[in-house]
């Protein structure tokens, strides 16, 4: 299948829909109602009931047990558990923040054990109940079993999505997913693995009807039903269902109530109101975002509710919120995952999708370890989610494992990838309405993908082309990569836009964006509403946070970052256009959280909030991985494949193709330019593999692969381009106007970007080359650029120019950063480096209203309201920052004056010299071929600025075995005899010393492989068949082959088909047949070995 589909799996907790199951024992009768409300809390509170529980264990894993699937609350409380006793045959603990129980099983277990646990309702109701554990051999198994029938309500026409997962569990408590789903007649349903099922009516009538559907653990799989009652009202109350948070004492955390929250009809949601807050928290509401923001003011268990509306009905539902005290060092709890692979297409796995942290904190992802000559490339994604090829195939499950962090303590788990059939569904894509709204003059944009979906996992395009009849003195339309966007015309209204999808199978589908232009009115302009934004890292790495701001403004004014509004605690925070970047200091860990500002295209301010989990730094650098590219073009074409693109390295580290690493079939010229390659494909038509290996700079390598097909039905694609801003620097510092190049993070997926052709719609812009010329303005403009391609198809986007008119306190960048030496006392007139209004100065507007980041050794700040003191730590070095709210009032109660809150970003300097840093990658060596030379000082970092290479690079210890090592300068020479066993040899201690003479030192391990060379890289082949036709296909032609001089590549075993074809393999040959009468697609999997 082209472009093989990509699945999120992100457990839901099996909990979340647990007010909408019901035991299928009886038939009940509801009478119809306009609104549902939770139980009355204002009774006296009845203890919850536990029942015992049988569990099935594996020695050696990590196990979910759900006690609460049985037990009850007649209050409808939210029920957790924990564990009183201990069993022999392993560790229990919490786990789903109390949804459930864990256990992590001894290698060694066996037999049978017990323990007692008991179930808080949070208002000061237990119970205790038995479990006995069992453990059973991987010689047994059964399939998952269904414990509860869940139902639910659907209205006539409408469509619900619900977990198909809820209350099922594994007898031997293995990991399931969902295999499938079938509709009655009637209804139409699609399904994923992760559990989603969505249920459509298609003119079912009214009663009870069920989804079959079918759950498998890898091995055998398991039937079961959702029960849909079909209503033939008009209209259907929606279900709010229990929700539960956790947030740190001292800290906030939002919740999105209506996420497991479900409306028979699929009306839109809204969240109405906040009530019944008790003392001890405080919640705040955001409608338009879905959210409650929890602060935990005093440790404890409390309820709050809420209330959701369809528009005609209404529910409430309730939140148990727990504040774990500070200082907590409970561990986090982490659970075991499982991912599907199609053949031939990757997996996306969300590792902390059913991880929780009991303390409220952010779970961070430190490690991964993925075993030697596994088959799978794992590449960690924001160190929250991992995206899983098999280049060469998987015909086993595999495993890794991942390490999670919550800055106090760890905790690992194990993810299991399942090989799978790729997807023949031909379903076209299912799209959804947008509205957008923009304010006249001014630009807005809808992500309209956001809201869409393949049923068949296929990558879906917006095409550039859009339909509508919007007049011009209404807005202009166009596309940014998969973006709907309007610039407001010079008139209020409304219209509609129709845009269209196209899935790599060729399958369209068409949906609308309302669009709504406002005119312009200050008076009744609000703040925008920024979102909260995690983000995650370890220490002393850097992490860009991209803060969003589409969407956030009810009047369609474009949004603008502004910077801090307050000091992150553990880390130092740079703005870069509308991302932060984030560098936690080298030996902190734990949870950072601190504000940012944005304002409005008519001035109005908000503040959101930003936490970032920081976990330990890891002691190794980890390995980029390079995942797959494929390009299909027509013969004669010249492109340029942004190969770096898509791969991704753990660390952050900044990716570069390794010099001299191309390498194309014959009749191919290559060249690399800037992370791309760039080359003209061959009149012949057919799949040509071109090779390439990529660096992190830090030691780690990895081998990637980009498939070209050549054919001339290839389908022409239109560029994509992507938004630019121009820095307040870069203005402050022109003259007259400012050149931006604009091409430089474009692409053009069937060509080369450099050749296309550059223009603008806007009056007076200069295009030329790559180049546009914008001049300047005292307001802040939005320019509309547009590419387009040798075929004659365009795309647009915008570059944000800030003014040159100053109308409120900003920073004079000219004179920042400001530049301190560590520990010794600096003042800082503020209006040295702030500016605002003509003829006013800026002051603080209160002596409270100045906070310093990290560094700051914490004494006085403010001197008077305009001048600081600052004083950074002297063991400290690098960027940080100080963020102060000023006024160009004459005093802080001018009403005159406009205040603005800035962060005067600060350089620190050294005082005294400190040792590098050393942070090596593992080093594998090749038994019996020469010996690896390796660059040192691409381990090392000094925190002085000292140059590695020209520090002192000593072997102080070497702990291997058949492994030979020695240092020349900063060169470290590694060899391994013929005879050395393959695996792990041991390791090397390395000792670095500056140029001042200190020192540091780390352990390198050393790993012995059989071949220097890389691994055989496949690619995903298509060819077309007529029924019972059949065509040899040379599968050397789709891989590259290392050793090609001492052989050609070979097909190992037989080729396995879906249902369709057959095929049978010789030498690196293949014969595919298509069955007689057999009409749509089929796969063909196969390994090649060199």
């Amino acid at each position: 299948m082209p472009d093989s589909d990509m699945i999120l799996v992100d457990n839901w907790d099996q909990l979340e829909s647990k007010l909408e199951s019901e035991k299928e024992t009886e038939d009940q009768s509801v009478d119809d109602i306009d609104n549902t409300v939770a139980p009355d809390r204002n009774q006296d509170n009845t203890p919850p009931e536990a029942v015992d529980d049988d569990f099935g264990v594996r020695a050696g894993k990590t196990v979910i047990l759900p006690v609460l699937m049985n037990d009850s609350d007649a209050d409808g409380d939210f029920m957790t558990a924990s564990a009183l006793t201990q069993p022999s045959l392993g560790q229990v603990s919490v786990a789903r923040e109390g949804a459930a129980l864990q256990i992590a099983v001894n290698k060694d277990a066996s037999g049978t054990s017990t323990f007692d646990y008991e179930v808080s309702d949070g208002r000061g109701g237990t119970a205790q109940a038995h479990v006995t554990l069992t453990v059973h051999g991987d010689d047994v198994n059964e399939a998952p079993v269904q414990k509860i029938v869940p139902s639910i309500s659907l209205g006539q026409g409408g469509r619900v999505t619900t977990n198909g997962l809820t209350n099922w569990m594994d007898p031997d408590g293995d990991p399931f997913f969902l295999a499938g789903a079938t509709a009655p007649t009637g209804m139409t349903v699609n399904s994923h693995e992760n559990g989603n099922v969505e249920i459509i009516d298609a003119g079912h009538a009214p009663g009870k009807d069920a989804v079959a559907i079918s759950v498998s653990d890898g091995r055998d799989a398991g039937d079961g039903s959702i029960t849909v009652t079909v209503k033939e009202s008009a209209n259907e109350p929606p279900v709010a269902n229990a929700d539960h948070l956790v947030v740190r004492e001292g800290s906030s955390a939002s919740i999105s109530p209506m996420a497991n929250d479900t409306d028979p009809n699929s009306d839109t949601l809204r969240l109405v109101s906040v009530d019944d807050v008790p003392a001890g928290i405080t919640a705040v509401m955001d409608s338009t975002a879905g959210t409650i923001t929890v602060d935990g003011n005093t440790a404890g268990t409390y309820y709050l509710s809420y209330t959701i509306t369809d528009g005609p009905t209404t529910a409430t539902g309730i939140i148990r919120v727990d504040v774990a005290p500070t200082g907590s060092d409970l561990p986090p709890s982490t659970e075991d995952d499982l991912g599907v692979l199609p053949d031939g297409g990757q997996v996306l796995v969300d590792l902390l999708a059913n991880d929780s942290d009991p303390t409220g904190g952010v779970l961070t992802v430190q490690q991964l370890d993925v075993p030697t000559g596994s088959p799978l490339a794992v590449a960690l994604v924001n160190r929250q989610m991992v995206r899983v090829t098999a280049p060469s195939g998987l015909s086993n499950p595999a495993s890794f494992t991942y390490t999670v962090s919550n800055g106090v303590a760890t905790a690992s788990a194990t993810v299991t990838i399942l090989p799978a059939p790729a997807n023949t569904e031909s379903a076209p894509p299912e799209l959804n309405d947008d509205s957008l709204v923009v304010r006249v003059g001014d630009v807005a944009s809808v992500s309209v993908l956001d809201n869409d979906r393949s049923p068949a996992g296929l990558k879906l395009t917006v095409s550039s082309e859009l339909q509508h009849e919007i007049p011009a003195d209404l807005g202009s339309v166009f596309v940014s990569n998969n973006v709907v966007r309007v610039r407001g015309g010079s008139r209020p209204g409304s219209g509609r836009i129709v845009y269209t999808v196209s899935d790599t199978a060729g399958n369209v589908a068409s949906a609308v964006v309302n669009l709504t232009v406002v005119a312009m009115d200050e008076d009744t302009n609000t703040a925008p509403r920024p979102k909260d934004v995690v983000a995650r890292t370890v220490a002393g790495h850097k992490v860009t946070i991209p803060i969003p701001l589409e969407g956030i403004d009810a009047e369609g004014d474009s949004v603008t970052l502004v910077g801090m509004a307050s000091s992150a605690r553990l880390g130092t925070v740079t703005q870069v256009g509308s991302n932060f970047e984030y560098t936690p200091g080298n030996d902190v860990q734990g949870t950072d959280s601190f504000t940012y500002v944005v304002e409005d295209a008519l001035g109005k301010q908000a503040i959101g909030g930003i936490r970032v989990g920081v976990a330990p730094r890891p002691t190794l650098n980890q390995a980029p991985v390079a995942m797959p590219d494929s390009v299909r073009v027509r013969p004669g074409t010249k492109v340029s494949v942004a190969v770096l693109a898509n791969d991704i390295d753990p660390d952050g580290d900044p990716l570069t193709l390794a010099q001299g690493s191309v390498s194309a079939p014959a009749g191919i010229d290559v060249t690399e330019r800037a992370g791309r390659i760039v080359f003209t494909a061959p009149q012949q038509e057919g799949t040509h593999v071109i090779s390439y290996a990529i660096e992190d700079g830090a030691g780690g390598r990895a081998e990637g692969v980009c498939s070209v097909v050549v054919t001339p039905t290839a389908p022409l694609l239109a560029p994509i381009a992507r938004d630019d801003e121009v820095s307040l620097a870069d203005v402050q510092a022109a003259s007259g106007s400012v050149s931006v190049d604009v091409l430089r993070n474009d692409e053009d997926p069937d060509g080369d970007i450099q050749d296309d052709t550059l223009s603008s719609p806007d009056s007076g812009i200069g295009a030329s080359g790559d180049t546009i010329t914008i001049p300047l303005s005292p307001k802040p403009q939005t320019v509309i650029y547009t590419v387009t391609d040798h075929d004659g198809l365009s795309a647009s986007a915008v570059v944000r120019v800030p003014g040159t008119e100053i109308t409120r306190p900003t920073l004079d960048t000219r004179a920042l950063p400001i530049k301190v030496t560590a520990g010794v006392t600096k003042e800082i007139a503020l209006n040295d480096y702030i500016l605002t209004r003509s003829g006013r100065s800026v002051q603080l507007t209160g002596e409270s209203k100045a906070s310093a980041g990290l560094g700051w050794d914490g004494s006085t700040l403010v001197k008077d309201t305009r001048t600081l003191t600052y004083t950074a730590l002297e063991d400290f070095s690098g960027p940080t920052s100080i963020i102060v709210e000023v006024t160009d009032g004459s005093d802080p109660s001018d009403a005159t004056g406009i205040v603005s809150t800035l962060a005067l970003p600060v350089l620190v300097e050294s005082a005294h010299n400190r040792p590098p840093r050393i942070v090596p990658t593992r080093v594998d060596v090749a038994a019996g071929e020469d010996a690896s030379q390796i660059a040192m000082d691409q381990w090392v970092s000094d925190p002085d600025g000292d140059d590695p290479a020209g520090m002192t690079y000593t072997i102080t210890d070497k702990q291997v075995d058949g492994v030979s090592a020695s240092a020349s300068g900063s060169t470290l020479s590694v060899s391994a005899n013929a005879e050395a066993p393959k695996g792990q040899a041991g390791q090397l201690t390395i000792e670095v010393t500056d140029q001042q003479g200190a020192s540091a030192s780390a352990s390198v391990p050393v790993n012995v492989i059989a071949s220097s060379k890389p691994l055989v890289q496949t690619s995903p082949g298509q060819i077309t068949l007529n029924a019972g036709e059949s065509k040899t296909v040379d599968v050397s032609e789709y891989a590259t082959n290392p050793l090609a001089d001492q052989g050609p590549l070979t097909i190992m075993g037989d080729p396995a088909t879906s249902a369709g074809g057959s095929a049978t393999a010789s030498g690196s040959t293949m014969t595919i047949q298509a069955d007689a009468g057999f009409n749509g697609s089929f796969t063909v999997t196969y390994r090649v070995q060199d």
